[in-house]
């Protein structure tokens, strides 16, 4: 089953109307909407039940990441998912090839490709990544925020992050 037949049919169990997104295509392999308005852009995920995908447009477009196998990889390459069916624990995410690891696969979140994974943060070489208004399906740079583990797991949220509008009905 390709990703675009599993989101139809994931999207129909769940009684969600996808006819405001293009279909995937050479631009996202994913649903979405490029809202250039708002400069955002829109991706449903395989299993759309908690949201969309909320990335700003112009680094979507333009973003990538290099694998430790030294392979270049783009953003709308791939399809992306969700990394797991908790409520809590949702993060986007994508696996792509890395044949300097013994399985040759590699899973990659989202929110750890927009920001630059090699600053160091602390002399442990520990990161994390917080999304400041709490929502990890809002990638936009102004959502993200580095720490460490501790202040991740303690931080409150802010409301202090710029609005946007949803340009379609919103389900969730």
């Amino acid at each position: 089953m390709t990703n675009k037949e599993l989101t139809i049919k994931n999207a129909a169990e769940l009684g969600i109307d996808l006819s405001a997104f293009h279909a995937p295509d050479h631009h996202w392999r994913n649903y979405y909407i490029e809202d250039l308005e708002q400069n955002l852009l829109f991706l449903v995920p395989s299993y759309p039940k908690y949201g969309v995908i909320i990335l700003d447009l112009s680094l979507a477009k333009y973003a990538s990441f290099t694998t430790k196998d030294g392979a270049i990889h783009r953003l709308k390459d791939y399809t992306w998912g969700i990394s797991s069916n908790s409520r809590r624990t949702n993060y986007p995410k994508t696996t792509v090839t890395d044949r300097s690891i013994k399985s040759g696969r590699k899973t990659v979140l989202l929110n750890s490709v927009l920001l630059d994974h090699n600053k160091e943060i602390d002399p442990e070489g520990r990161y994390a990544i917080t999304h400041l208004n709490g929502n990890t399906y809002d990638n936009r740079l102004c959502n993200l925020a580095w720490g460490n583990l501790k202040e991740n797991n303690t931080k409150k949220h802010s409301n202090k992050i710029p609005a946007f509008k949803y340009p379609f009905k919103i389900w969730w």
